[in-house]
């Protein structure tokens, strides 16, 4: 990520900076949001200036149309996104802290094995 993001802010486009380094084109432009408001701060410390926001992508999306392109997410099925709700994440993570306390491996990282 950090390598695409070096080479956006050289001057490649951010479409070609994800598919050269297999990160995703939202979460790079994410970033180079972050790193623009970022810069922004830092060269105009004294001034309180609001953070750069969605109209100022939506006119960089603009001026660069051939290179950057969104895609809608892919959907996923029932199943799942019922594994991926925070309540079932989270009695997987007690059920995992029970058993290693039962076996006596909470401090024992070594005597783990991912046996699937």
């Amino acid at each position: 990520m950090m390598r695409a993001l070096d080479e956006v802010s050289a001057g490649m486009a951010v479409r070609h900076a994800a598919r050269l380094f297999s990160v995703p084109r939202n979460t790079l432009g994410d970033r180079v949001l972050a790193y623009a408001n970022a810069v922004r701060r830092k060269r105009n410390p004294s001034e309180d200036v609001p953070p750069l926001g969605k109209k100022w992508w939506h006119c960089v999306q603009r001026r660069h149309a051939a290179e950057i392109t969104m895609r809608t997410p892919d959907t996923i099925d029932r199943g799942r996104a019922a594994c991926a709700r925070k309540e079932t994440v989270e009695r997987s993570f007690d059920l995992l802290s029970s058993t290693l306390e039962e076996h006596g491996l909470l401090n024992q990282p070594s005597q783990i094995y991912n046996c699937i």
